[in-house]
């Protein structure tokens, strides 16, 4: 199935109940985040599983669709096997663990968009990798940055 704007996808969504849906942030008529504001507000919509795939990469736009209940954002350009394998897992998480994998994902981004507004001039902070059992302390990073610091990838500019 293929929509052309958000007002399609969600008539389509509605008519076909697909297992699984991915779109675009910047669709015509009906925005993603609209398009998915009003699947997750919808009484039997709002368990599907949600796929963000978009050219739009700053931190706010992901965590707005963390926000909003994506359940993967996906930035583009990114390989046809990638796509592929994140939608798998989407389709083999059962609900309480989509839930729970987004509530992470959201944490991990408000943390990440902390640390770089806060960054020294020359460092620019450039993504997290949480060390094993990372995920249990993650809502302690959040009001902590100090110490996130070792989880931090962070990449100077040769100075």
């Amino acid at each position: 199935l293929a929509a052309h704007d958000g007002v399609e996808g969600l008539a389509l969504i509605e008519q076909e109940r697909p297992d699984l849906v991915i779109f675009n942030i910047m669709l015509p008529r009906l925005d993603g985040w609209d398009l998915l504001r009003r699947v997750r507000e919808h009484k039997t919509l709002a368990n599907l599983p949600m796929v963000i795939l978009t050219t739009r990469c700053s931190a706010e736009d992901t965590i707005t669709g963390w926000r909003l209940g994506a359940d993967e954002y996906i930035i583009d350009p990114t390989s046809p096997l990638a796509l592929v394998k994140t939608v798998e897992q989407v389709l083999n998480r059962n609900l309480e663990e989509r839930r729970s994998y987004r509530k992470l994902l959201l944490e991990r981004g408000m943390l990440l968009k902390r640390l770089r507004e806060s960054a020294p001039p020359g460092i620019e902070i450039t993504g997290l990798r949480l060390l094993r059992g990372g995920e249990k302390k993650l809502g302690e990073l959040i009001s902590a940055a100090d110490y996130a610091v070792a989880f931090v990838v962070a990449q100077g500019n040769g100075d």
